[in-house]
């Protein structure tokens, strides 16, 4: 019978931002820093969010009911057991009709409010797929 493997070295991403691509859209990365903390005793927190955050997380639900049978795929970086997920680069042009402000704008605050909720452990980014964790 195999024991689950239990994380020794409990830790956090951190986003960093590497800089902006031809389109203006933020590349970013993580950096992985050590923590004290047991995440299995850690309780889940109430997180406050803004309007704009709202914004994208209520159109986040709406546009992952399109794409019902994407999930995200396992290895690093990746949850353990499959989640929902959407292309990230769809979702964004999808969010902007959401956004009551002109486009160019909308765009800066859908990216801000994408690494504010991902700072906030509501959603994750990687490998170019975006998906809920809370």
């Amino acid at each position: 019978m195999e024991r689950p493997v239990r994380n020794a070295f409990p830790f956090e991403l951190e986003t960093y931002s590497l800089g902006y691509d031809e389109d203006g859209d933020e590349v970013t990365t993580c950096l992985v820093v050590p923590t004290d903390a047991d995440p299995s005793r850690a309780k889940a927190k109430s997180v406050r969010l803004g309007p704009n955050e709202m914004i994208v997380l209520n159109a986040y639900e709406t546009f992952q009911c399109d794409f019902p049978d994407k999930y995200t795929p396992t290895g690093t970086g990746f949850p353990d057991n499959p989640l929902k997920c959407v292309d990230v680069l769809h979702f964004k042009t999808f969010a902007i009709g959401r956004m009551p402000d002109a486009e160019k704008r909308a765009r800066r605050q859908i990216k801000d409010a994408i690494n504010t909720l991902v700072e906030k452990h509501v959603l994750a980014v990687n490998g170019g797929l975006l998906w809920r964790l809370r």
